[in-house]
């Protein structure tokens, strides 16, 4: 499908100078550690740092990201608004747009316990911030915020009737209708896993937070309050376990930097990430008459080159224009090496059969498309001379040949 978004594809770029997958680690960390700790809650004690530590089990790097995330949800969910609306014929962005306008209002709450906490870790101790930390304790221990709690959870992890996929997984279809090479996408979905399990990580110590921090001060006669509080805290406990369960499932997997993928439906095609300058190697048929002579194929480097209707195809999904070379090679794009110094004005070598017929003097000729989708139907690729009857071909060096090369894996 092609979308506006290709004019816009940098505004999610958000976090820039974070690196992403350094982020997504530490959240994964937080959400297991997380997980083991609410399976056996320890002592609850004080602090900003404590209080992280205490729950999550974790270094400060955690409560850093949260503190970020949490400041960046609006600018998250903002930038992510113009590629939703593009797609909400697809399915994809109504799901997308539906949990982020539950997010809205749980991100308030979120960053206004990450307020108050910092605040109250700020005074000095004494009894006015002993009474602060109680007041704190209290506001966030009531029914309805671990109620939308969990409510959160639910859209991260529930199968959308529509789209047939939790949230991750839409958002990844989202991507690859969005973008038309996959290595495009990697960040945009990192970014998102990042603001969601950011959100959903912080809220989610609060509430623990705010059931230990409360069932301690109870006293033991409090058994129906206790319960219930317990019971929230099952619930969590059983919730994180198929967030966590669902984040290994829905990896980010990356391909390596040896090749490319471009990923426009019906023209799906994994490439070499390094084009090859294309010859056509001399082919000594001393052995063989020349009436045996019938196809060859043209390859780059062992692997078969594209179809000229590929390249077309390619040019119409870009539209506007858009260059071979420049589709191909741009930093933005493909990002294809130009190891071999690849220009605007080389042409590209298409898979063709070339036929050489029995006619001595004849040439090998196929067909090349140029950067701007120029078509030379009969461009000599090799020439033919006799030797005692015989036949040899030579490339012609005439024109410099890319060579794309589709490989398997």
């Amino acid at each position: 499908m092609k979308t506006e978004f290709d004019e816009e594809k940098k505004a999610l770029v958000f976090l820039k100078d974070a690196d992403q997958d350094a982020v997504l680690k530490i959240l994964k960390g937080g959400i297991t550690a997380l997980l083991e700790t609410i399976k056996a809650p320890k002592i609850f004690s004080w602090g900003f740092g404590e209080l992280f530590d205490t729950v999550l089990g974790t270094t400060d790097s955690t409560q850093t990201v949260l503190a970020n995330i949490a400041q960046s949800l609006d600018s998250i969910n903002d930038k992510l608004d113009n590629l939703i609306k593009q797609v909400l014929d697809l399915g994809y962005g109504m799901q997308i747009q539906d949990y982020i306008d539950y997010t809205q209002k749980m991100s308030i709450i979120n960053s206004t316990f990450l307020a108050e906490l910092q605040a109250v870790d700020a005074l000095s101790d004494g009894d006015d911030k002993a009474q602060k930390q109680k007041n704190l304790i209290s506001d966030m221990n009531y029914d309805d915020f671990y109620t939308q709690v969990l409510v959160l959870g639910k859209k991260l992890l529930d199968t959308s009737s529509i789209t047939g996929s939790n949230l991750f997984t839409t958002f990844d279809k989202l991507a690859v209708n969005t973008y038309k090479w996959e290595h495009q996408g990697y960040e945009p979905r990192a970014l998102f896993r990042n603001g969601a399990l950011g959100l959903y990580l912080s809220l989610t110590s609060f509430c623990e937070i705010a059931i230990q921090g409360t069932i301690k001060d109870m006293d033991s006669s409090q058994v129906t309050e206790i319960a219930k509080l317990q019971n929230f805290h099952n619930n969590l406990k059983d919730q994180i376990t198929d967030v966590n369960n669902m984040v290994a499932a829905t990896d980010i997997i990356k391909r390596g930097d040896d090749v490319r993928y471009y990923q426009v439906s019906g023209h799906e095609r994994l490439m070499s990430s390094v084009p090859q300058r294309m010859s056509v190697p001399p082919i000594n048929y001393n052995q063989i008459d020349y009436r045996d002579l019938t196809y060859f194929v043209v390859t780059s480097n062992g692997q078969p080159v594209p179809e000229l209707e590929w390249y077309q195809a390619v040019r119409n999904d870009y539209g506007n224009g858009q260059t071979l070379f420049n589709i191909f090679f741009s930093p933005d794009e493909g990002n294809l090496y130009n190891t071999p110094g690849f220009s605007e004005t080389d042409w590209y070598v298409v898979k063709a059969l070339y036929c050489q017929n029995e006619v001595m003097e004849s040439f090998a000729s196929g067909t090349i498309i140029a950067s701007d989708g120029t078509v030379n139907s009969d461009y000599k690729l090799a020439t033919s001379e006799t030797n005692g009857g015989r036949i040899h071909f030579w490339r012609n060096p005439d024109t410099n040949l890319v060579g794309i090369q589709t490989v398997t894996g």
